[in-house]
């Protein structure tokens, strides 16, 4: 397989991670300290080196929001909106985001004004629980792993009768963070399609197109 290695690193700074002198990776999760200090966390407005990648994950997610003729769709762990607006650049619609971080909240309800975007953990339960056609979790696995039942029930909570569940996440060529959770896409494939879930997994594909990080997309609904 020729990959094209894409060299670099994005600039979280410790703020997410901390790596020690063996290269071990432990999580710190200071989400509001890098959205405070950081202009672009994670090149989320895709006009650096993960641009490409990036673009393509979203437009992939956009497509099964069109598929679905969603009319509410939810995003997770939205950061700054840009892919709610990237979404809806695709398909319109009426677009949710929660995060964690009240920073990221307020600056994307500077750039966005036209989306909902509200300050949300999704590792807590949920006392107040909203209906949504899709639910998207885009690019958050990492930092949820070790509340990640409590995550499918919540977004099982969220659902329509007839609504789905999208998960992507950029996968690790060579992971560093979080296999006794989850051990790469196959063991993102065994978690997902695990009957003790109240979801189902209806699909599932990987896209491999010379990026840094193999691309994985997860579709489910209620059992």
């Amino acid at each position: 397989m020729n990959v094209k290695n894409k060299t670099g690193s994005l600039p979280s700074k410790d703020y997410v991670f901390a790596t020690d002198t063996q290269g071990n990776l432990s999580f710190k999760g200071n989400f509001e300290a890098y959205y405070k200090n950081e202009q672009d966390p994670w090149d989320q407005s895709a006009t650096g080196e993960s641009a490409d990648y990036y673009l393509s994950s979203r437009s992939r997610i956009a497509k099964y929001i069109e598929a679905k003729k969603a009319s509410q769709v939810l995003e997770i762990g939205c950061g700054l909106g840009y892919a709610c607006n990237h979404f809806n650049s695709i398909y319109t619609s009426s677009y949710t985001g929660w995060d964690i971080s009240k920073a990221a909240i307020t600056k994307a309800k500077e750039q966005f004004s036209e989306f909902t975007f509200e300050v949300c953990d999704i590792t807590a339960t949920l006392t107040h629980i909203k209906k949504y056609d899709v639910v998207v979790l885009n690019q958050l696995l990492w930092y949820i792993l070790p509340h990640l039942d409590q995550v499918m029930k919540n977004c099982s909570q969220l659902l329509t009768d007839n609504g789905v569940l999208v998960i992507a996440n950029a996968f690790a060529r060579e992971q560093k963070f979080g296999v006794e959770f989850i051990d790469g896409f196959g063991g993102a494939f065994n978690y997902f399609n695990d009957p003790k879930h109240p979801t189902k997994m209806l699909h599932c594909e990987y896209n491999d197109e010379g990026f840094r990080n193999l691309d994985g997309l997860f579709i489910l609904n209620n059992r």
